[in-house]
């Protein structure tokens, strides 16, 4: 049993690490393939609808009872994550840090994913002991809806 009381079920566990990875990999792939293709210097715009598919995704797995579905959920979940953070680090370190600064600029995109998990493992304890686990989906959404508009006021204040 997990913190909460929940009994932990290993293949259900695993399937949706699957899941996760399989999302994460594709989202890796399309966040390249977007900077390198037809997004080139809007990568913020790219970002921020990859990041607005997260309460989607967050959505559907707080309202389906059936694995598949949760897993193609998480799938979504990850590669909209995955995706957004490949475009965040990739597109502002090029275009914010150029030549010289690009490595800084992505230290300080992955610091910036270091703490916003750090906020999440805060905040959400307190939060699964009052409501219970199917509310954490949800309790995500609005740090997707946060950073996205983040992603569009950095490229906007650029201009």
């Amino acid at each position: 049993r997990d913190a909460l009381g929940a009994k932990a079920e290993a293949a259900p566990l695993a399937a949706g690490a699957a899941f996760i990875a399989a999302g994460g990999v594709a989202g890796a792939w399309l966040a390249g393939r977007l900077t390198d293709g037809g997004l080139k210097r809007r990568w913020n715009l790219g970002a921020a609808a990859a990041l607005l598919c997260q309460p989607a995704a967050f959505w559907l797995l707080a309202r389906t009872r059936s694995p598949w579905t949760s897993g193609l959920a998480l799938a979504l979940a990850a590669a909209a994550l995955f995706s957004a953070r490949g475009l965040l680090t990739g597109g502002a370190a090029a275009e914010l840090g150029g030549r010289r600064g690009a490595g800084a600029v992505a230290g300080l995109v992955e610091a910036a994913h270091a703490f916003s998990g750090l906020a999440a493992g805060a905040l959400l304890p307190p939060l699964l002991g009052r409501f219970g686990w199917g509310a954490w989906p949800l309790m995500l959404a609005p740090f997707s809806v946060a950073a996205a508009a983040l992603a569009l006021a950095a490229r906007a204040s650029m201009r």
